[in-house]
């Protein structure tokens, strides 16, 4: 206590350092009820040990789905990018292969051969008028340029735009003969004459076409069964997503299973220590000046916890104690500052009183003196009264 007063600690201190104390012991009830339950001690009750297991339990199912929630999720998204991928190399391919079906459609137009009859006439009819269309608009185009370089200044302006729209109906013919180009290169692949034996006497480079069409044709569907799989993947994923948890985004699902492990440590967290203290309190009691003993029931690691915990409460008892020493050092000031401040109202009382005495004792010397005067002018109203009479 010497060293207390001379070191003298505020009660906010002390208060600070009793609550990191209980927090401590705390932490040791909990690390003790822990060892206690997982020895299997016979201090832990068979309902608090059920109550521990079915929480342990329903903490672990929480984790297990939280991962499987992860790996899902890891998976969703990796079908999303094999998706954009896949879609990137069938827009690449799909081009080569409009591509090669426009020069093998071209190849079998401009080689036309009446073995390509069965699946070709009717385009090629198309080839030969779409041809003659092409050729009178670039005659036309010629003509009215011839026609334009012998006109002035301001027909010229006039007839350019006349020219432009006979340009712009040209390139849209060109475009539907590229696209005549691209339908009959279809008709090529699927034709049944390329599977014959007169194919072989085909010419080189029309079979060399199809051959290259018909390889990136079956790449491109390859491409598109892969895009299948991986769309009816991420289907699959998506529902088994939906089906962990509460409803909502993959974050609000993460977050509300991870709240609800963490409720559950919690919970356990507090078994433990309910047993914990349960049990420190039996070996330590309420004699904490006594040195702890081991028992048969206690082995080192919970001995060192139990003689840490009566240090613990040995202290916070300490603690207690000045507390209460500061707070009779101060209702004994309070009491000091109420006893003086009664005897400073006594001598102001007093004061009072001698004062007030003093007065009295000049009123009465007043009430003599007046009392003699009204004596007087009654016997001289009495005199004046014979007088009248």
């Amino acid at each position: 206590m010497r060293f207390f007063m001379e070191n003298r600690e505020t009660k906010r201190d002390i208060e600070k350092d009793t609550q990191r104390l209980l927090e401590e012991k705390k932490l040791l009830a909990r690390k003790t009820g822990k060892i206690l339950y997982e020895q299997n001690h016979s201090f832990v009750g068979e309902k608090e040990r059920e109550t521990i297991l079915r929480l342990l339990e329903d903490k672990e199912h929480l984790e297990d789905l939280t991962e499987e929630l992860a790996s899902l999720q890891e998976r969703f998204l990796s079908e999303i990018e094999s998706q954009k991928i896949l879609d990137a190399e069938i827009k690449e391919l799909s081009k080569e292969w409009s591509d090669l079906l426009k020069d093998f459609g071209k190849l079998l137009l401009e080689n036309y051969s009446p073995v390509f009859a069965d699946f070709l006439g009717e385009s090629f009819a198309e080839y030969e008028t779409q041809k003659a269309v092409i050729k009178n608009i670039e005659e036309k185009i010629d003509t009215e340029r011839a026609e334009i370089e012998k006109m002035g200044f301001f027909s010229k302006i006039l007839n350019q735009v006349k020219l432009s729209t006979t340009s712009a109906n040209l390139t849209g013919q060109e475009r539907k003969l590229q696209k005549l180009y691209v339908d009959v290169g279809h008709l090529g692949v699927q034709a049944s004459v390329f599977t014959r034996e007169e194919a072989k006497d085909f010419n080189q480079e029309i079979l060399e076409a199809h051959t290259k069409a018909l390889q990136r044709q079956e790449s491109l569907n390859e491409k598109k069964v892969l895009l299948a799989n991986a769309q009816n993947a991420e289907q699959l994923i998506a529902q088994n997503i939906d089906a962990i948890g509460p409803k909502g985004s993959f974050n609000k699902k993460t977050i509300a299973l991870e709240k609800q492990a963490l409720d559950m440590q919690i919970d356990i967290e507090n078994q433990y220590a309910i047993i914990g203290e349960a049990f420190i309190d039996e070996k330590v009691g309420n004699e904490v000046k006594k040195a702890i003993k081991k028992t048969d029931d206690m082995d080192d690691v919970l001995f060192v916890l139990v003689k840490d915990a009566a240090e613990i409460q040995k202290t916070i008892r300490n603690n207690e104690k000045k507390i209460a020493y500061i707070d009779l050092e101060a209702e004994i000031a309070t009491k000091e500052r109420q006893k003086k401040h009664m005897q400073q109202n006594i001598i102001q009382n007093n004061e009072n009183i001698e004062r007030l005495k003093e007065q009295n004792e000049g009123l009465s010397n007043k009430i003599t003196a007046a009392a003699d005067e009204i004596d007087r002018l009654l016997r001289d109203k009495a005199n004046l009264a014979k007088e009248i009479s």
